[in-house]
């Protein structure tokens, strides 16, 4: 993301012609490796749930780093429209748009996060196009939303695909559960002697009343055969 955003932003100043613009580049750059060292290492403790950092603490710093990773990379396409030529701002704003699907596709998993920097992505880029083209002001600044808000859909649509998933995993999940609860309360209020083996005869399941019946431990009948 990080490679991304600096070719991007260099394609901008040489499509644009604006050179090296100094002190100003360099505190971009900063402000980009530490926002996204930083948004890195969030997502790093989210996946893999640092107990000393709670899940919903996480997810929200991770939120925050959005948006600043929207503002760094913001305030360099701004920068570009505002003072470029208008033969070149169709150009800057074509690597915009790739850089916001880039954003978007990496945060994806955050949908918060990938809203933010969408809407703020959007919004900057759409009010320099209509600052910056008199002619096609309504035009730029429309294909700029369109853009924002098929980005915002597929980001939500992802989600609830991820939520769908994870609620039939649940529902599997439980209904194992309640299966294995109704026979473990079943075989400690039967007689009977249940047991089940695999291929070669070796038991793989039996019922304490089984082990009681052969006068032995539970623990002893693993890996016995029948």
């Amino acid at each position: 993301l990080l490679l991304f955003r600096a070719s991007a932003i260099l394609s901008i100043q040489n499509v644009g012609g604006l050179g090296n613009t100094g002190t100003l580049q360099t505190i971009w750059y900063i402000m980009a490796v530490v926002v996204g060292l930083g948004f890195a290492t969030m997502f790093a403790l989210w996946r893999r749930r640092a107990e000393s950092w709670p899940a919903g603490r996480v997810l929200r710093t991770i939120e925050l780093f959005a948006l600043l990773l929207g503002l760094v990379w913001a305030t360099p396409i701004a920068a570009a429209t505002g003072s470029a030529n208008a033969s070149v701002i169709f150009p800057i704003a074509g690597i915009s748009l790739a850089m916001m699907g880039i954003g978007v596709i990496s945060m994806i998993r955050v949908p918060v996060g990938a809203v933010i920097f969408t809407a703020l992505m959007a919004s900057v880029l759409g009010r320099s196009l209509y600052t910056s083209l008199p002619d096609n002001q309504i035009m730029a600044a429309l294909v700029c939303a369109i853009y924002g808000l098929v980005l915002i859909g597929v980001t939500v649509n992802s989600h609830w695909d991820f939520l769908r998933r994870s609620r039939a995993e649940m529902e599997v999940q439980h209904q194992k559960q309640v299966i294995k609860l109704l026979l473990n309360d079943f075989e400690r209020g039967s007689s009977d002697w249940l047991w089940e083996t695999n291929a070669a005869g070796v038991l793989t399941h039996y019922s304490p009343r089984f082990a009681e019946v052969l006068g032995v431990k539970v623990e002893e009948m693993q890996g016995k055969t029948l």
